[in-house]
């Protein structure tokens, strides 16, 4: 029953952003900019009108990854309230539906979710600007989102030396993607 109400109170807020979203001017221009084909008139050039469209892009990702920010943050100091209280005052959380659901809940799973959320947006972003370096970052993320998400789904009994060769080398690929990443931005410095 809880968990229903909890469901609920969750879509109306959703549903209300995306009408606060779509009476908003800049909202709206940043979607016509982005899916507008062509140029929305015949006055500016081609180049104006792509780099009017990558930074609508970068607005709606920004504010999609603000999105992600909040609700993990939330999700976060909840679950660390929660915990907290029953560390200090041990209570019995099966009475309580929500509340044994959230202490159930391994941190870093969500955590490794969110990354992945995050690198999405990026990718996404990236298929709008010109040039490849725009990759490297969000592949990083997901890289990391891996290496967390393996951490939290081993159980630490379960885990072997296979799953340590993975996470050194995902590590390593993690090393080699930054220095791809600084080479990148400095030849786009140079130019």
């Amino acid at each position: 029953m809880h968990m229903d109400v909890l469901l609920i109170v969750i879509v109306v807020f959703f549903i209300l952003l995306i009408v606060a979203l779509l009476f908003s001017d800049i909202f709206r221009t940043d979607l016509k900019a982005i899916f507008l084909y062509g140029r929305p008139d015949n006055s500016g050039s081609d180049l104006q009108h792509y780099k009017n469209t990558e930074i609508s892009a970068g607005r709606m990702q920004f504010f999609c990854q603000k999105l992600v920010f909040i609700c993990l943050t939330t999700f976060l100091i909840f679950k660390g309230g929660v915990e907290v209280v029953d560390t200090f005052y041990p209570f019995d959380a099966s009475s309580h539906e929500i509340l044994a659901h959230i202490k159930e809940i391994k941190t870093l799973s969500y955590v490794a979710k969110a990354l992945a959320i995050s690198c999405g947006l990026q990718l996404a972003f990236m298929l709008i600007t010109k040039g490849p370096d725009e990759a490297v970052e969000p592949i990083m993320l997901g890289v990391a989102s891996v290496i967390l998400l393996m951490l939290s789904a081993i159980d630490p009994d379960k885990w072997t030396v296979y799953n340590s060769l993975s996470v050194a080398i995902l590590v390593l690929c993690i090393a080699g993607l930054y220095f791809l990443s600084k080479k990148l931005d400095n030849e786009k410095n140079k130019q």
